[in-house]
């Protein structure tokens, strides 16, 4: 939010009427707010956090981004989606920090299953929440955003195709089951990038590759558009993605 602020500061100061240009903003902008799950809950487990532990954070985290969707709406916005956790229990540095001999710790695409619940439980109870906010701010275009899923859908589809025995491993990393380490991230020196990332899932083992992230997009779309974007079917792939 001080950022934002910042933000509005920097665009507006110098306009004849700064309150009115910043309201203009506001009021014109779609606004995305969460998807904040590896820097509140990843970097707390693979730091060693338990699980547990974790789920006695998810209120907080809740809370957080509920007040700051209410303070945005004070501040004049008309339409927010309010995006959903990614299942970071499929995600390369998470595999990687967590790794278990325990076959029962996973599911059938591989992914940590106790990981994926904690990220599981936070959406149900977040979108609980943006309900609420639709009924208190009955003016303001609200709508949840179910990416996680999104992702898994992903998996699913490419846990069935040539690419399976890549979808889980980042496609800029080096050494291990999952191509990555943490000592030896993305960019460093000697890291190498793979030569075909649109048979990826994942680019560094933080973040969803380009053309997966399309992918996802286009099916979200496709299959259920929050009513608070209101736009249409994006334009057909590059010619170079494959899936």
């Amino acid at each position: 939010m001080e950022w934002f602020n910042q933000y509005l500061l920097a665009q507006c100061s110098r306009k004849q009427d700064p309150s009115r240009c910043s309201t203009d903003i506001i009021r014109n902008s779609l606004f995305m707010t969460g998807g904040i799950e590896a820097n509140d809950i990843g970097y707390a487990l693979i730091q060693g956090k338990s699980i547990d532990e974790v789920y006695d954070l998810v209120a907080t985290l809740i809370t957080e981004e509920i007040n700051m969707a209410r303070e945005l709406i004070h501040m004049g916005a008309t339409k927010m989606l309010v995006v959903g956790s990614s299942p970071i229990g499929c995600f390369p540095y998470m595999l990687t920090a967590r790794a278990t001999e325990d076959p029962a710790a996973y599911d059938g695409l591989g992914c940590l299953k106790d990981v994926n619940e904690v990220i599981s439980v936070k959406n149900k109870l977040l979108k609980q929440f943006v309900e609420g906010l639709k009924t208190e701010f009955p003016h303001v275009g609200v709508d949840f955003s179910e990416f996680g899923n999104g992702v898994l859908w992903y998996l699913n589809k490419i846990s069935q195709g040539p690419h399976k025995n890549t979808m889980l491993k980042s496609c800029c990393g080096i050494g291990g089951k999952y191509n990555y380490d943490a000592k030896r991230f993305c960019g460093s020196k000697g890291v190498p990038v793979c030569s075909n990332p649109n048979d990826y899932v994942f680019w560094d083992g933080l973040h969803i590759a380009h053309n997966a992230a399309y992918r996802i997009v286009e099916h979200i779309l496709s299959t259920a558009v929050p009513t608070v974007i209101n736009c249409t079917q994006p334009p057909p792939p590059p010619a170079t993605a494959t899936i």
